[in-house]
């Protein structure tokens, strides 16, 4: 059981960073990282935490090996383990399947509060009211903003527009924005 667990941790090691690089030294995972706001680390992509997991659940396996080799007649090591790894495996496949799905339906990312976003705009220089909010996630990581902002006759439409883009960035940290500009 060491032995082979010891070889699954190599050999999931090697295919993690295979996998993880495109050939042009520029990692596969930054596109699904999200972007934080106010300058802190940002959340780390869903694959690296796969990686972890997979690479503790290996050490895991390697130290019920190593009890058992150790003491043979612990053999109930084995079937709580097996329990204790396959549930922590279920939650994590729940989480990750809830995250899938919600891009698949287009859903809004639960992290993303479209009234209190709406509200925002709407306390900017020049702009009357906004409608038309849709927010979705495209993939993991990857969130879609467009929607309409009516402004005032006087003001700038350029100067609101590039007000509106950089509020959403900023606050929300959504790179992928469509605006359409009404006139009131």
């Amino acid at each position: 059981m060491f032995s082979v667990a010891a070889f699954g941790l190599v050999a999931n090691s090697l295919v993690a960073a295979l996998l993880s690089h495109d050939g042009h030294g520029r990692r596969l995972t930054d596109d699904l990282r999200p972007i934080d706001c106010h300058g802190g680390d940002a959340e780390e992509p869903l694959v690296k935490h796969t990686e972890v997991r997979n690479s503790i659940q290996t050490v895991g396996v390697m130290i019920s090996g190593a009890f058992l080799w150790w003491k043979p007649e612990w053999k109930i090591i084995d079937p709580v383990c097996t329990l204790v790894f396959s549930a922590v495996a279920l939650v994590n496949s729940v989480k990750m399947v809830r995250k899938i799905v919600d891009v698949l339906m287009e859903s809004s990312p639960g992290e993303i509060d479209v009234k209190r976003l709406e509200k925002g705009l709407c306390e900017l220089d020049g702009v009357v009211s906004v409608h038309e909010v849709h927010v979705w996630a495209i993939t993991l990581g990857k969130v879609v903003l467009t929607c309409h902002v009516s402004v005032t006759l006087e003001a700038d439409a350029d100067d609101v527009l590039r007000k509106v883009v950089e509020y959403i960035r900023k606050e929300y940290g959504i790179l992928h924005i469509t605006v359409q500009i009404e006139r009131r």
